[in-house]
């Protein structure tokens, strides 16, 4: 929902952020595209605020992506919309949905989010 096509750009290393905290506005440098991770739309509407606020560009903000909504349509649909984002050819949609699909059976079964009663 928040989120638009990023435009290529020229630079041989372009600085992308993935960020839960808020970041020092001297940590970003200007053709930074910025990635969030939020508990609900509620929060990601806070962040993408501040995120103008502060840096000024709109275009800056890659994606917002919101607990919430991936409950709701999934994690493939929100791994269409981050291939949307980066142009992403269809095979590497498909490693990706295969790795997210294995990386989500570890994480419950073998990380933090595994059930107390296996422990």
């Amino acid at each position: 929902k928040s989120f638009h096509k990023m435009e290529r750009r020229n630079e041989s290393n372009p600085q992308v952020m993935k960020m839960h905290v808020m970041p020092k506005s001297s940590t970003v440098q200007n053709d930074t595209w910025i990635f969030s991770t939020v508990r609900d739309r509620t929060e990601g509407e806070i962040v993408k605020t501040w995120l103008v606020e502060t840096y000024g560009r709109p275009e800056r903000i890659g994606y917002i992506q919101d607990l919430e909504t991936l409950r709701e349509i999934g994690l493939e649909e929100i791994i269409q919309k981050y291939a949307d984002i980066f142009s992403l050819e269809s095979f590497m949609v498909d490693a990706m949905i295969e790795y997210f699909h294995l990386w989500d059976k570890l994480r419950i079964c073998c990380g933090k989010q595994m059930s107390k009663y296996w422990r």
